[in-house]
């Protein structure tokens, strides 16, 4: 049994569980889609954002923030530098100022966690001081999050919690739900694992009154995830299960294609062959779809293991080396070693370790692109983050301004007014004067 156990959680970690929010970006999945996710509806607000009013624009990048946040997180960083610069080029200091939170979440996505918690800090003063705790809650969870990814769950717990207290204090029930999946994520980090899985459960039970099948769908992936990687079957088949239920009756396809990929390496473990094939396919199907490159090329990466555990080597080959084309097109690195590391295994199974050897020097090619996209990512965050130091003046030089000009226009009020008074007293004297009897 044992054996069988450990077995298991070897091909568990070397195939791709699709939970995408393991780890923090579950905290963002509370409103990652909206209800209606149709094309039609991303691609106005990608209008409003680039060609909007003001409003429009802050509006449209908030939408387009949630709905981004978890499956793509380049488009976050754009959304966020649009509206940043949009921000900067007119003098709207709305636009400035929601710009860097959604940067600050591109920080965290980037591992510039101590960056982003910086920028944070310096808004949360400003937004404290205006009593705005909508605003507040938000930016304390980014913190909470942040501290998250660093691996600090004793001070990620005290930021966290205070997200969830003020957002307690609103009338709307689903706003009184937000930062409770993050604070799972903090117990998880601390080894609180009963802890998390008590507030995952009351959240079944609260958002199943309130008909919330998207926030079901979510929680449910995250109990999956917590009981597979405990090996409890039974209870993360049917999480995952109800998981793609949820999904379906809102058409989430991104969920609904995580779900049933990891019901797949389920029935596979547990010897339905058939079943896991199938599910693999469909998950694949539903990705293409979505157009999503990073779970397209997680799909291939799985059904590449699915043959390699068959010892089906020359269709695992097949697979994989698509997962390592789809990565490398869209500089996945970590999907792209993944695949050529699943490539070596298969060649020096095969005894060909040559074909293993061009494999390492692949990688070594990788890794050079990747120190090289890194420092050229590190100097694009520096010319923001110089941007950012900048519009602290900027916002300064808008209220002044702003000040100036109601100033402005009293005074050219009251000149015109004195103006006119001036004029008025003229005449009056001046038809005194022409009144007046001439003397002979």
């Amino acid at each position: 049994m044992l054996e069988g156990k450990c077995i298991f959680n070897a091909k568990i970690k070397f195939m791709k569980i699709s939970i995408h929010f393991i780890l923090v970006v579950s905290a963002l999945f509370l409103s990652v889609f909206s209800w209606c996710q149709t094309k039609a509806e991303v691609n106005s607000n990608w209008q409003k954002l680039n060609f909007g009013t003001s409003e429009e624009r802050v509006k449209s990048a908030d939408f387009l923030h949630e709905y981004y946040s978890s499956e793509n997180k380049d488009s976050v960083r754009i959304i966020g530098e649009k509206l940043f610069f949009y921000g900067i080029d007119n003098n709207e200091a709305a636009a400035i100022e929601d710009g860097k939170i959604i940067l600050s979440e591109a920080l965290i996505f980037d591992k510039k966690e101590i960056e982003a918690i910086v920028l944070l800090k310096s808004l949360l003063k400003k937004i404290e001081n205006r009593n705005d705790t909508i605003k507040e809650a938000i930016i304390s969870n980014l913190i909470a999050e942040a501290y998250v990814y660093m691996g600090d769950g004793r001070t990620a717990l005290d930021w966290a919690k205070k997200s969830i207290s003020l957002n307690e204090k609103s009338l709307d029930p689903n706003v009184r739900l937000k930062g409770k999946l993050l604070l799972a994520d903090v117990y998880l980090l601390m080894n609180k694992r009963k802890e998390a899985i008590a507030i995952l459960n009351k959240l079944v039970v609260v958002n199943s009154k309130l008909n919330n099948y998207k926030r079901l769908s979510y929680v449910h992936a995250f109990l999956g995830k917590i009981f597979l990687e405990n090996v409890e079957i039974k209870k993360a088949a049917y999480h995952f299960t109800q998981s793609e239920k949820f999904a379906r009756k809102i058409n989430l396809t991104i969920p609904m294609a995580n779900a049933i990929n990891n019901l797949g390496i389920i029935d596979y473990e547990n010897g339905n062959i058939d079943a896991s094939k199938q599910k693999f396919f469909k998950s694949l199907k539903l990705r293409l779809k979505t157009g999503d490159q990073k779970t397209i090329s997680e799909s291939y990466f799985n059904i590449g293991d699915f043959y390699f555990y068959l010892n089906n080597l020359d269709e695992a080959r097949k697979w994989y080396n698509q997962s390592a084309n789809v990565a490398s097109k869209n500089n996945l690195f970590k999907e792209e070693i993944d695949a050529y590391i699943a490539l070596i295994n298969i060649s020096k199974t095969q005894t060909d370790y040559k074909e293993a050897t061009l494999y390492y020097e692949q990688i070594l090619e990788i890794q050079k692109k990747q120190t090289i996209s890194v420092l050229k990512n590190d100097e694009e965050w520096a010319e923001i983050n110089r941007e950012i130091i900048l519009s602290e003046n900027i916002n300064y030089s808008i209220r002044t301004e702003k000040w100036y000009a109601k100033w402005f226009k009293l005074e050219w009020g009251i000149i015109l007014i004195l103006v006119i008074t001036i004029f008025v007293i003229l005449k009056k004297t001046s038809s005194i004067d022409q009144e007046k009897p001439s003397e002979n």
